[in-house]
C-alpha cells in the first residue's frame, strides 16, 4: 500500500516549502504546500507536515478560491465488487464521515487527509480507540459497550465480511473519492447546497409570501 506522502507526490510537483514546528515532538520541520493538479479537484491546495523525527503526518485540504455555499457529497459502496480498499480519497478537516451500518454518523474524525479508503477507516478505528467520547449523560460502561460494537462492525467491513456505505460530505467541496472506470456504479457524487443557504432562501421566500399589514 502506498504511503500518504507517496500519494501526494503522485498528484503534484508544484511545491512550496514552509518552516514550521511539529505539534507532537516540537521539532523544527518543513511543511509543504502543494497545488492539486487533478481536474476533479481544481482550485485546491494540500498542506502537509511530515516529521522525520517522531513520524507525525498531517495533511489538510484548503481552497484557493472564495468559499461558496455549494458543498459536495460522495457515496461509495463498500463491497468486494467495488475495489474500495485501494481507492484514493481526499478529505478536508471540514468534511464529515458517515457509515450508517457501523453507527458512524456525521463524524469529523481523521482530520484532513489524502490516503486510501482502507487507510481512512483504519485511522478512524485507531482514533476512536485512542480518544473515546460518549454522549452527555451516558455512563462509561454503556459508552464502552457502544465503542466495542462500533469497532467490531468496522472490523467486519475491513475484513469484507459485511457490506457498508461510506458517505463523505464537505461544505466547501474539499473532498474527493477516486472513480474507477467511466461507469462506476459503486460511487456517486452530488452537489449540495448548505443548510444555512437553504434557510436563508426559505426565510426570504416566507417573507415575500407573507401578507402585508
Amino acid at each position: 500500500m502506498a504511503e500518504e506522502g507517496d500519494l501526494l507526490a503522485d498528484i503534484s510537483t508544484k511545491l512550496i516549502s514552509i518552516p514550521t514546528v511539529c505539534p507532537t515532538c516540537s521539532a523544527d520541520v518543513t511543511g509543504v504546500v502543494m497545488h492539486v493538479d487533478m481536474p476533479e479537484f481544481a482550485g485546491k491546495l494540500l498542506n502537509q507536515v511530515k516529521c522525520p523525527y517522531c513520524g507525525f503526518v498531517k495533511t489538510d485540504v484548503v481552497s484557493k478560491d472564495i468559499m461558496t455555499d455549494m458543498g459536495r457529497k460522495f457515496t461509495l459502496k463498500l463491497c468486494a465488487e467495488s475495489s474500495w480498499k485501494t481507492r484514493n480519497i481526499m478529505k478536508s478537516s471540514t468534511a464529515t464521515v458517515t457509515i450508517p451500518e457501523v453507527g458512524l454518523e456525521g463524524a469529523t474524525t481523521a482530520g484532513g487527509t489524502f490516503t486510501t479508503v482502507e487507510e481512512l477507516l483504519l485511522n478512524i478505528r485507531e482514533e476512536v480507540g485512542r480518544c473515546p467520547s460518549f454522549p452527555e449523560g451516558m455512563d462509561a460502561a454503556e459508552g464502552m459497550a457502544g465503542i466495542l460494537d462500533f469497532v467490531t462492525k468496522l472490523n467486519e467491513v475491513l475484513d469484507e465480511t459485511m457490506d457498508a456505505t461510506l458517505i463523505i460530505e464537505d461544505p466547501n467541496e474539499s473532498c474527493f473519492i477516486e472513480r474507477i472506470g467511466k461507469d462506476d456504479v459503486h460511487l456517486s457524487s452530488e452537489a449540495k447546497v448548505e443548510a444555512a443557504a437553504d434557510a436563508e432562501v426559505a426565510a426570504a421566500t416566507d417573507e415575500a409570501a407573507a401578507p402585508s399589514s
